[in-house]
């Protein structure tokens, strides 16, 4: 999967039952600031807003997604269960929390 940071499409479907038809369920459009380096685009939950996981490289601007301050989760779900400003780490330092 390949997206272009100027503004790409990715859409959600779903097909009924008997396979005749899809629905689309969900699209997110993704600009440039959401897909900068260090950030995450995401929802918490399946009904949650749609937003960024900006903790390593803040987001200032008031463009939506908007930032939340929360880390980027890398292979786990989302979470943000206390917001919190991110310290500034080598990428050295960042690699060996995920390079397992």
């Amino acid at each position: 999967l390949s997206l272009n940071n100027t503004g790409d499409t990715v859409k959600l479907y779903a097909g009924n039952p008997a396979g005749s038809y899809a629905e689309m369920v969900d699209a997110v459009i993704f600009d440039s600031h959401s897909v900068a380096d260090d950030r995450a685009c995401g929802k918490l939950g399946l009904q949650g807003e749609l937003m960024l996981f900006d903790g390593l490289n803040p987001y200032t601007g008031s463009l939506i997604p908007c930032g939340s301050g929360c880390d980027p989760s890398p292979g786990l779900p989302n979470s943000c269960a206390e917001a919190l400003p991110a310290e500034p780490a080598s990428w050295g330092t960042v690699k060996s929390l995920y390079d397992r």
